[in-house]
Order: C-alpha cells, then structure tokens, then sequence
C-alpha cells in the first residue's frame, strides 16, 4: 500500500487578495495545516482569500468541513472566499457531490479567482 501523500500549505500575499495553495491529501489528519493557514490570513490580512485546491490529491469530509468553516469565518469579517480547481479535480468533484458547488466561488485558475477578488467590495451592510 502507498505511502500517503504528504500535505503542505503555503501563504502569499498577492496585492489584495490572499492566496493559500494547497497540495496533498486534506483529511482528518491534515485539515489542522490549512485551518492554521486561514487564521493566519484572517488575522494578519484584510482583505479576501483564495484557496488554489488544485494540488489537493485528495480530499474527505473534514477536508470539505474545513472549507465551509473557512467559508464562513472570513464571511464574518466581511471577506470573501474563492476556490481555485477545475470542476474535474478531487476537491471540484467533492464539492459537486455535496451540493456545496453552489455555495463556493470557485474559479478554473488562481489567476481567474484572483482577478474575481481583487477589487471586489467586502460583504455586507
């Protein structure tokens, strides 16, 4: 039996908009790597975040979990989410079985999310 794919998150400031890239398999063991990785960016940024999902090899219900908690953190602070993966992916065909497409942002590319963000308002009143 393989190894597992080991998990990793990286952080980067892009101009406006945050963007955590993801890679590796989001599952119960990992998913308190890229809830670190969103309270960082929503305690030291202000403005939204972009997950590139695209790495994600593989991704379970705490893994989704972790993406609505991360959805609705930053929709308290006013902040948008947007997820980065082609509709073939792990996580985009997850998020298609769940119904929760429909709730997420999600874009084909980083640089389509991005560009979505930048200059978009913050949520609310």
């Amino acid at each position: 039996m393989p190894a597992a794919e080991q998990f990793s998150i990286a952080l980067e400031a892009t101009g406006p908009v945050v963007v955590l890239t993801a890679a590796g398999e989001l599952d119960a063991h990992t998913v308190g790597d890229l809830s670190g990785a969103v309270d960082i960016a929503v305690t030291g940024h202000e403005r939204h975040v972009v997950i590139d999902a695209a790495g994600i090899s593989f991704i379970d219900s705490t893994g989704i979990t972790t993406l609505v908690a991360a959805m609705r953190r930053l929709n308290r602070s006013r902040r948008r989410l947007a997820i980065a993966c082609a509709a073939s992916s792990p996580t985009g065909r997850a998020l298609a079985m769940t119904g929760l497409d429909r709730s997420f942002e999600l874009h084909p590319t980083v640089d389509r999310a991005v560009a979505a963000l930048a200059d978009a308002p913050l949520l609310g009143r």
